[in-house]
């Protein structure tokens, strides 16, 4: 007996999926829950994948999400997610230097997944999402402030080496690290 494969919604963008799931009952969290790369974090790290990389990014992810929800802001955005930088930025701890990963932090705001426009937070959230993660896991972070028009992958706001386009920034990061000896958080950005 031969059968065939039927995918009836198979040409459904995100959007329309979320409007069928609201007619058919089903919960809101379940529905609008952030999308997830199908390839898994090693999309999210950039270089080569280690473990130790991996269980920093699922951690930092996990904490930044939950702030997320803590500050009401989950369900503002339509993505966010974390980013591992393979490189160290210099903190001073007690009396001497101490050298974290970078970590950047990026959400999004879109209709379709197709275009998206960085989520401009509040500098409070800034503070507490910097403040949290460098507590918690020892990192700096760095924040992707930049909109994007996907030409590779339009679904995907994952894939932080496209090509971003828009009217805020062209490309950048704007780095946040901790505390200098004197007290004073450093806020400076980079073009790249």
């Amino acid at each position: 007996m031969e059968m065939g494969l039927v995918e009836p919604l198979r040409e459904l963008f995100k959007d329309e999926v979320r409007k069928i799931g609201l007619e058919l009952g089903l919960p809101y969290n379940m529905l609008y829950r952030h999308p997830f790369p199908g390839p898994g974090l090693g999309v999210r790290v950039l270089g080569e994948i280690k473990k130790e990389y991996c269980d920093l990014l699922r951690r930092a992810d996990a904490i930044f999400i939950e702030e997320l929800h803590a500050e009401d802001l989950y369900h503002k955005v339509s993505q966010a997610f974390t980013v591992f930088l393979p490189v160290r930025s210099v903190g001073v701890m007690g009396d001497g230097r101490k050298y974290d990963w970078v970590v950047s932090l990026r959400a999004v705001e879109t209709i379709d997944f197709m275009t998206a426009h960085w989520h401009i937070y509040r500098m409070t959230s800034l503070v507490r999402f910097r403040t949290v993660l460098s507590t918690k896991l020892m990192v700096s972070l760095a924040w992707f402030m930049t909109s994007q028009v996907s030409r590779q992958r339009p679904s995907s706001g994952n894939n932080p080496s496209l090509e971003y386009k828009g009217p805020q920034i062209s490309a950048g990061f704007l780095f946040v690290p901790r505390k200098n000896a004197c007290g004073h958080a450093r806020i400076n950005y980079q073009r790249n």
